[in-house]
């Protein structure tokens, strides 16, 4: 694992008030979150309204993804380079672009584009916010400060469900984006006010921004090990969270027991911090990735063993699949924020999130697939526990390069 920069921990490499700066970027985080999910729940909706031909389903779903792509990669290294501050302005400007065009618009095309945008500004958004909050605390704290700071969006995947359920039937399509828009009105005037103009630690073009940089002789292995997993949990993730809604009605279930269902899983992910940071204290960052993992297979099997009969049992199934996978994205952040340093530090998340993309890309794409070619929701939901299985084994890979003495708790 690559050493922190020296002095990093320094006076200079701490941004000033850390609390509103992080409070800030838990806004973001949860609004990112809040409008990748809130479509996935309007979506059965505007299908049965006839507003929605069903092969859109699935392209819709991927527009927000492939923007995504693009965010991490190319938009991601210019907090390296520029700092945080024009890119967390830019990217919450054009969030809030994109909530108020996806309220005004009843096009197919139009939304593609609203969600492309979204996509590309919460795509440059994340790096940027782990970046910034993983330079508020000393060393033993950072990857906890991370992970706690994460958990906005998984609260944003909860809020969107129950906002969904609340506002929709209602008032209609437009009142659930409005609490997306006004969470981001605030984080960007708290980003205006508290985020400083310049970045706390000059940044050098050869090793901050180039992607060479992430291929050197110690980084190259753990490198593409990290992509791996990116890619496989976001595939997982991302097919759970869109599809859930569908999954369930298709085996039969109504639409309470479908939001008590994703309420579960949401609720697992934003928990998920609690025994990831206790575990990190004691057994790694890559150790406690196995064992989270671990949880979401065991999750996996339970969704599809019991989403015909007993509801305790899959709503405690549908806990573990949320921990395992929401807990593991995180987990899987927090340990790479350790892992880069810090000139490298946006640019390396942004590349693992960004080539995870293609999972995520993927995944929601082949659950459209099989439930087209008419394979059942229960198959479907078991055959996701072997590509968790795969994740775990790539933990502990991971684990066993990551040999430097005195490695950072979580």
């Amino acid at each position: 694992m690559m050493t922190t920069a020296e002095g990093e921990d320094g006076d200079e490499g701490k941004i000033a008030r850390p609390w509103t700066i992080f409070a800030c970027c838990t806004l973001v985080l949860l609004a990112s979150g809040y409008v990748l999910q809130l479509f996935s729940f309007l979506l059965p909706s505007l299908v049965q309204a006839g507003l929605l031909p069903t092969p859109w389903r699935g392209p819709l779903l991927s527009a927000a993804m492939v923007g995504l792509m693009v965010g991490y990669i190319l938009l991601a290294p210019l907090t390296d380079r520029h700092g945080g501050r024009i890119v967390l302005l830019s990217s919450l400007a054009a969030l809030t672009a994109s909530i108020i065009l996806c309220i005004m618009t009843r096009s197919i095309v139009w939304l593609a584009i609203a969600r492309l945008i979204s996509g590309m500004a919460i795509g440059a958004a994340i790096p940027c916010v782990v970046a910034i909050t993983s330079h508020q605390e000393r060393l033993t704290w950072r990857g906890a400060r991370v992970v706690l700071s994460y958990s906005g969006f998984s609260l944003g995947f909860l809020a969107a469900s129950l906002a969904c359920g609340a506002l929709f039937p209602r008032w209609g399509w437009a009142a659930p984006w409005m609490p997306a828009l006004f969470v981001c009105l605030i984080a960007f005037a708290l980003a205006l006010r508290c985020v400083p103009a310049q970045w706390p630690r000059p940044v050098e073009r050869t090793t901050g921004v180039l992607p060479k940089a992430l291929w050197t002789g110690e980084l190259r292995g753990a490198t593409l090990l990290l992509w791996a997993i990116f890619s496989v949990n976001l595939g997982l993730f991302y097919a759970l969270q869109n599809w859930l809604p569908s999954l369930v009605g298709e085996a039969g279930g109504s639409l309470s027991r479908t939001v008590s269902l994703a309420s579960m899983i949401s609720i697992g992910a934003s928990l998920a911090p609690v025994p990831i940071i206790l575990l990190g204290r004691y057994c790694g960052p890559f150790q406690t990735l196995a064992i989270i993992y671990g949880l979401g297979l065991l999750g996996f099997l339970g969704l599809g063993h019991y989403i015909h009969s007993a509801p305790l049992l899959l709503l405690a199934a549908g806990f573990l699949a949320g921990t395992g996978m929401g807990g593991g994205q995180k987990s899987a952040i927090a340990a790479a924020s350790l892992f880069y340093p810090a000139p490298m530090r946006a640019t390396g998340l942004g590349w693992a999130l960004g080539l995870g993309r293609i999972g995520a890309i993927s995944g929601p794409l082949l659950v459209g697939l099989f439930l087209e070619r008419g394979t059942s929701p229960a198959l479907i939901l078991i055959a996701m526990a072997g590509p968790a299985g795969l994740l775990l084994i790539a933990a502990l890979l991971l684990d066993r390069l990551d040999r430097r003495e005195g490695s950072p708790d979580l």
